[in-house]
């Protein structure tokens, strides 16, 4: 089957707040599941050729893997999207809002650049 990509992804590695959310997410699940402990036992009673029972222990716990890193990556950050939908009268009341704190921002002697506006309408 097709790899299928997610539009967005959670996990914005050049974050430090939220690569240290997924991080310290990822280890407490790890703790909780004795993931590293399984696999250290795992990986110490191989045999050639793999006994049904060891295939079975590493199919568990590449799902219990999987399974935490997506409860870290879900739990990393929240994606605002969807929640309201997009309209043209809309689009203009956020570009005037934008405007007016722009030039809030420059009477207040803060910096400011008026090329963020150029393209508003």
């Amino acid at each position: 089957p097709p790899i299928i990509k997610p539009k967005a992804r959670r996990l914005q590695c050049n974050h430090p707040r939220v690569k240290k959310a997924y991080l310290d997410k990822w280890e407490e699940y790890c703790k909780k599941h004795k993931i590293l402990e399984r696999a250290i036992k795992l990986e110490n009673s191989l045999t050639y050729p793999l006994s049904q029972e060891a295939q079975q222990e590493y199919k568990l716990i590449d799902q219990l893997r999987v399974d935490g890193v997506r409860s870290a990556e879900r739990s990393c950050r929240k994606l605002r999207m969807g929640a309201v939908a997009w309209f043209p009268e809309f689009q203009q009341l956020t570009n005037k809002i934008r405007l007016w704190t722009g030039i809030q921002h420059k009477l207040q002697g803060r910096k400011y650049s008026s090329r963020y506006h150029r393209g508003m309408r």
